[in-house]
């Protein structure tokens, strides 16, 4: 039977030990954390192994997001620290310079992403 308690204490046991042979004591990691499940769990194992002083947060809307509330209410259940880097800007001029190469090239279809 699978045992999810086993498997986290394994993934908070590697990452510990990971960070001890690689890393200075001061090393921090970098989480980019969206709200969802996925970063969710990597910052909270990353807090769990490592303590939450280590692990930074960063936030990356793309513009106004009703939802970045959520990843602010996870840091601080957390108890980690977080910055917001408003990428809404990069995402608009990225995609313009994709969609350019891909018109120049012009045997590749185009799929509209609306930011």
């Amino acid at each position: 039977m699978f045992d999810a308690r086993r498997v986290l204490n394994q993934k908070i046991d590697w990452l510990r030990d990971y960070m001890q042979e690689n890393a200075k004591p001061e090393t921090k990691i970098v989480v980019a954390i969206s709200g969802g499940k996925d970063s969710s769990i990597v910052a909270a194992i990353c807090a769990c192994a490592l303590g939450p002083e280590r692990v930074l947060g960063v936030l990356l809307p793309q513009g106004q997001q009703d939802d970045t509330e959520f990843s602010h209410d996870l840091c601080k259940h957390l108890d980690i620290p977080n910055v917001t880097l408003n990428i809404g800007d990069t995402m608009r001029e990225l995609y313009g310079t994709v969609l350019s190469t891909i018109q120049l090239r012009g045997d590749m279809k185009i799929l509209r992403v609306h930011l």
